[in-house]
């Protein structure tokens, strides 16, 4: 096949036929190439699976080819893990080293995943199968999909020819390349949409922040697009629509058109922020959304949104939404985050944490780094170990591992107690830069409270909704110094509740900006440094905080403004009564999470005309965060030796 050939392949619905010719074609193999017969696999959630051929490989490694039809009522993406497992069943069954599988649903996308154990190389570099958890790989496909990644991949196979091995099949699908090619292209594309919009924003640090604003904007709604709340006509596909029906009515406009002010400026502050604005009736600038809410589209508070002098020219925007040319036109966006095991072979929102981390702060300069899943995930289950042996005496640490560790409550003397001990545990990332471990102890937590309940238990989507909501409110909060890490963090919390929620129209976002905030964590003084004033006076004060706080999660409008001027005001009053010294960016933990380290038995179990149902998590009697995770400093000891002399004697 030709590249046009396979792109108009992986565009079109799954052909089992013509994928087929495809396959001969990518992995040419000198040994026999076998279409196997249908072979069913017993799952409740298929209707059918059949191994459909049997293809060995250069390196005596033999991968079977399955296709996978969905029962309509299965999602292909929230099941993910149940197809996955269903896949590994059957490499254990037929001995097989790997799976390339099709999974089709109901809708005109399908999934072709490659499913192995974790591969790893020996000393002299051969591949090897161990025997651990199955990871599933896996490219989306169908009508409107872009699929450059995976037509650049296959091409790739294609060179190796009869040649190829069961090594060369995994880099195929390996999602590392992607990411380093998406944030090159993203530098790139956000240093041209900065110096088009220069001329009318000259103050560099306002211009930093608007471009990044504008990015955090349009990425969120190339993510949330796939779930089919934003429309324009009968179109989903809903940023490359509103950009191709501007650049078609651009043609015969009068007077001096421009993308930005007359589209996206009254899609953000008109259609996507105003709770009271009837979705039936779509505005002919930006079609039918939804009130989206969280502070994402609010007018900047350094007023450059409202700038009359503002422009954004068709160029820059062009660098982003063009179909042909534009950065999102050459990825396929992914509202789901992988997971160790569970990879989509697509832009998710973890890679704009890595393009905050790798490219926009300067790494070395500020400090940050990327942290792999895995050790965020060993890390997040190793504090929360610790924790609920802590608050869970009579459970031994045998049971309590096996739990975490293992998702196996069976061990478990009280699981209510447990329950309970993770309902109300407060977390904090001190440094939480673009959110890792903030969405990796949202994952923990959420899978932890799954597993108590009855295995046999689907959580459906609602509650799985409802669940990462109190999760957000209740338990995590973050701080960092940078203001477009905040963004990021909050922006990857609104992303993990999109995720998993299905109605046509989605619930607004919560309020995060006194969840996630921006400030100096580590230059204020401890928080037991500067306790002091009137106990009573200052307890009264916390419990109208803590309730304002938690009100304001989920207000909107009027009372959004009144909260939050409430809010700033008690602020002020914790100030008069407490020491606030140190740099003037100091975040004065004390004050700003005064819920926390200032807990009183009223405090603690609040009531009242202020808690709208979303209750702030209690804190510890004692005050202060059960667990502060956080990237620990790391650092070659070699290193250390050469740029700080004054530390080799410590380590010699």
């Amino acid at each position: 096949m030709t590249r046009d050939e396979i792109k108009s392949l992986l565009q079109s619905r799954h052909d089992r036929g013509r994928w087929l010719t495809l396959l001969h074609d990518l992995l040419p193999t000198t040994k026999l190439w076998l279409e196997a017969q249908p072979r069913e696999l017993s799952d409740s959630a298929v209707l059918s699976a059949e191994q459909i051929a049997h293809i060995p490989l250069a390196d005596d490694r033999t991968v079977a080819v399955l296709e996978v039809r969905v029962a309509g009522q299965v999602d292909l993406q929230r099941n993910r893990v149940g197809l996955r497992n269903l896949v590994a069943r059957f490499i254990d069954n037929q001995k097989a080293d790997a799976v390339l599988a099709f999974f089709i649903g109901d809708s005109g996308d399908y999934r072709f995943s490659f499913v192995a154990r974790t591969n790893t190389l020996t000393a002299d570099g051969q591949l090897e199968l161990s025997q651990t958890a199955p990871r599933r790989y896996t490219y989306l496909f169908g009508p409107g999909q872009a699929c450059r990644t995976a037509v650049e991949r296959f091409q790739q196979l294609r060179a190796s020819g009869a040649g190829t091995t069961l090594k060369q099949l995994t880099t195929a699908f390996q999602v590392e390349p992607l990411f380093k090619e998406f944030y090159s292209d993203y530098g790139r594309v956000f240093d041209t949409v900065e110096n088009y919009v220069r001329p009318t924003l000259p103050d560099k640090e306002t211009l930093r922040l608007f471009t990044q604003r504008l990015f955090n904007r349009l990425m969120f709604l190339a993510f949330v697009e796939r779930k089919g709340w934003l429309r324009l006509g009968n179109r989903t596909d809903y940023l490359r629509a509103l950009w191709d029906h501007y650049t078609a009515a651009r043609r015969t406009a009068t007077g001096t058109p421009n993308f930005y002010r007359d589209h996206l400026t009254p899609l953000f502050f008109e259609g996507l922020n105003q709770p009271d604005r009837p979705r039936d009736q779509p505005d002919p600038r930006f079609g039918s959304v939804p009130y989206l809410n969280g502070g994402l589209f609010e007018r900047a508070e350094d007023g450059s949104d409202s700038l009359a002098s503002l422009l954004v020219p068709d160029e820059a925007l062009a660098a982003i939404l063009d179909s042909e040319s534009g950065l999102f036109s050459r990825y396929n966006f992914t509202v789901a985050e992988s997971t160790p095991l569970e990879i989509d072979v697509a832009v998710d929102p973890e890679m704009l944490g890595k393009v905050f981390e790798e490219l926009v702060t300067g790494r070395h300069e500020h400090g940050s780094y990327y942290t792999p899943k895995p050790i965020v995930s060993f890390m997040g289950r190793a504090a929360i170990v610790e924790y609920l042996i802590d608050k869970c005496p009579k459970e031994t640490r045998l049971a309590i591992e096996a739990f975490v560790y293992d998702r196996a409550p069976g061990g478990l003397k009280n699981a209510e107690a447990v329950l309970h001990a993770l309902r109300h545990v407060t977390i904090c990332d001190p440094a939480c830069g673009s959110g890792a471990y903030l969405l990796g102890m949202l994952h923990e937590l959420l899978e932890l409270r799954t597993c108590l309940f009855n295995a046999n238990q689907k959580l459906d989507a609602a509650t799985s909704h409802a669940r990462k909501l109190e999760i957000i409110e209740r338990n995590l909060y973050g701080v960092d110094k940078d203001a477009f890490a905040v963004g990021i963090a909050r922006l990857r919390l609104w992303l993990s509740l999109a995720v998993e929620y299905d109605e046509a129209a989605p619930p607004p976002l919560p309020n995060l900006d006194f969840k996630i905030e921006c400030g100096n964590s580590l230059a204020s003084p401890a928080p037991a440094d500067v306790l002091g004033g009137d106990g009573e006076l200052i307890g009264d004060t916390v419990r109208e905080f803590r309730a304002k706080k938690a009100a304001y999660l989920n207000a909107h409008s009027a009372d959004k403004i009144a909260l939050r001027t409430d809010i700033e005001a008690l602020k002020t009053t914790l100030k008069g009564w407490l020491s606030t010294d140190g740099p003037a960016d100091a975040f004065h933990w004390a004050i700003e999470f005064a819920e926390v380290f200032m807990p009183t038995p009223a405090v603690a179990s609040i009531t009242g005309e202020f808690n709208l149902g979303h209750e702030l998590a209690p804190a510890a009697l004692a005050g202060g965060f059960d667990i502060v995770v956080a990237n620990p400093p790391y650092v070659r000891m070699e290193l250390i030796k050469q740029q700080k002399p004054q530390l080799r004697k410590r380590f010699p």
